[in-house]
């Protein structure tokens, strides 16, 4: 943005035509100029002390000086002003407009105005490719908890202490939320990460990288810090053997029991399971080829979809899960569901889970497993795999993460300490090197 200036409003120069032609412009002398500001009305300035050339269409009207500045908005070039009764006044608001400009503090008018549903409006119209579950948390946590909020705030006014507050209003459950009510029930720590951090921080971030906010204020907001999923957090459960037993031996259905094995034995997600078809069975190599889930569109409404990470991957199922398995596929066609309701037809996940889990958990006396899930079956997995010697990338390729850092990071802590395993594999190896001199080798 160019340097603001000042205009006069009510004086102009006037134009003098020589017999030539050529045209020259005269200023208002020092004189003039005092007078018209020693009046209190300038249209009682008579001719003679500022004749009518110098005086512009506006003479008198409105205030005199105005401080014009181009901004750029939208990729266009904007022209900007603000009028002031007094010189001095419109002085110094050139001057603090200026050390806006270099000091990077500036930002044009649309932005100032810009209020974060707008913000918002344009960040979900841009998500061409975000799954449809996806885009169904972020529409349900924006209009449940953050619109109600910071819906009608301008971007430019969002501060870090006002994020602050509404993070301990979060947690006490006293924020404003969408539903008839003054109240909900405070959020766990990772519940307020998913509402602060991802759906109000993404859109401050698509926000701030348009530059409609000088800084973004969550940059220095400390949310709380949930509990470390490697230890017996709120948001991971790690079941045992005999647990899922249990949960498999109290469902009424073989087909229910069986699916309750195959996500804890083999840590597909749930909506993978139930989008599976007879056909991606392979008996004789014990794979099932995982291509499609059942998730949900933006609108919360049942879909058939690609896997989390768009990709298709095979996993493989322990020998003592194959007769189970093979008995749902017996007498059904290639094309229908492995995992199905009793007319065929495919799993109702939300409906499963409440009508099949959650009698199952209470069923085998779990539910004082606090946040035991569907879910859960599916870090069980993880658990009983690792501690069976499995390793990263094994875990990685069954779980179908999108890299082994996410593994890692989901399941470090499960991986045992094998410190001093490595120390005192290099102790007899080095004994034994020692003791037969030939089996040294140097090196250059």
């Amino acid at each position: 943005m160019a340097k603001a200036w000042i205009v006069d409003r009510w004086l102009k120069d006037a134009v003098s035509v020589d017999n030539d032609g050529n045209t020259t412009r005269i200023s208002a002398t020092s004189t003039m100029k005092r007078k018209l500001t020693a009046k209190t009305d300038p249209l009682s300035l008579s001719e003679n002390d500022l004749p009518r050339e110098y005086r512009t269409t506006v003479f008198g009207k409105g205030l005199r000086w105005r401080v014009n500045w181009y901004e750029n908005s939208d990729g266009r070039k904007k022209l900007r002003s603000k009028s002031f009764q007094k010189y001095a006044d419109a002085e110094e608001y050139k001057t603090a407009l200026d050390d806006d400009v270099r000091s990077g503090r500036y930002q044009n008018n649309e932005n100032r105005q810009r209020t974060f549903q707008e913000a918002s409006d344009a960040y979900l119209r841009g998500k061409h490719n975000l799954k449809g579950s996806s885009l169904y948390r972020y529409n349900r946590d924006l209009k449940k908890y953050v619109l109600p909020r910071w819906g009608a705030v301008p971007l430019s006014t969002i501060t870090k202490e006002d994020i602050d507050i509404w993070v301990t209003k979060l947690q006490s459950g006293i924020s404003p939320v969408d539903i008839d009510r003054t109240k909900h029930q405070g959020l766990s720590p990772s519940s307020i990460h998913g509402i602060v951090a991802v759906a109000f921080g993404s859109v401050l971030r698509y926000a701030a990288k348009r530059e409609w906010l000088r800084k973004n204020p969550l940059d220095d907001v400390e949310l709380p810090r949930a509990i470390d999923n490697t230890a017996d957090g709120d948001d991971m459960v790690f079941l045992t053997y005999s647990e899922v037993e249990a949960l498999a031996a109290v469902t009424d259905e073989k087909s229910d029991a069986t699916l309750i094995r195959f996500l804890a034995y083999c840590g597909p997600r749930i909506g993978e399971a139930a989008a599976l078809r007879v056909e991606q069975v392979d008996f004789e190599k014990r794979r099932v080829r995982i291509s499609r889930t059942l998730t949900v569109d933006a609108n919360g409404k049942p879909k058939t979809g690609t896997p989390k990470t768009g990709k298709s991957r095979t996993i493989a199922f322990p020998e003592f899960l194959a007769d189970d398995l093979s008995e749902l596929t017996r007498g059904h066609n290639d094309e229908d569901f492995l995992f199905r309701t009793k007319q065929g037809t495919q799993l109702n996940v939300s409906n499963w889970r409440n009508r099949v889990f959650r009698k199952a958990v209470e069923g085998a006396g779990l539910g004082d497993i606090q946040g035991l899930k569907v879910h859960s079956l599916r870090h069980t997995y993880a658990s009983l795999a690792i501690a069976s010697g499995a390793d990263v990338k094994t875990v990685q390729r069954q779980l179908g993460h999108e890299d082994a850092a996410m593994t890692l990071n989901t399941y470090a802590g499960l991986w045992p300490d094998r410190l001093d395993e490595v120390a005192d594999t290099m102790q007899q190896k080095r004994s034994v090197a020692l003791r037969n001199p030939t089996s040294l080798s140097h090196h250059v």
